[in-house]
């Protein structure tokens, strides 16, 4: 079973301690991937720390990205959960348990990233429902479930 929008980059239950090193785990799945080099990934973490969080749109959820191109070699969108939220110091929406993420190579597939993400969010139940599963089959299942809904 295969996610149209994240394809197999789906990651359940996975621990960081605090908001680096779940950017930082974000960044060993798209190293491992072939998607981006450090730049993109110190990239984020300067947005991050510059601009109060604005990438934790809503409450739990943040969206990490960085400029389209910037040392990205291939588009990726990944959805994943953490087994204890983390502050990311945003004043509204901390802490957050839900990472979506994506690298995009040029402007135009950056937008169409932000237009998935923007419809998966308005699917019912996701938001309420993606950090219930435990394994990474499970939110898979979860994901394809909702994307069903949404065609």
């Amino acid at each position: 079973m295969t996610s149209r929008i994240f394809k197999e980059m789906v990651y359940a239950k996975r621990h960081a301690s605090d908001w680096k090193q779940a950017v930082d785990l974000a960044a060993e799945f798209w190293f491992n991937s072939g998607c981006c080099e450090p730049k993109y990934v110190e990239l984020i973490k300067q947005q991050l720390e510059e601009s109060h969080a604005y990438m934790v749109i809503v409450p739990g959820m943040v969206l990490l990205h960085a400029r389209a191109g910037y040392g990205v070699h291939k588009n990726s969108m990944m959805l994943i959960t953490l087994d204890e939220p983390v502050k990311f110091n945003h004043p509204d929406n901390d802490p957050v348990s839900t990472m979506i993420c994506f690298t995009s190579y040029d402007e135009t597939t950056h937008l169409e990233n932000m237009q998935q993400v923007g419809q998966l969010m308005l699917a019912d139940g996701f938001l309420s429902g993606v950090g219930e599963y435990n394994t990474d089959e499970e939110l898979m299942e979860f994901v394809v479930g909702l994307e069903e809904k949404l065609q």
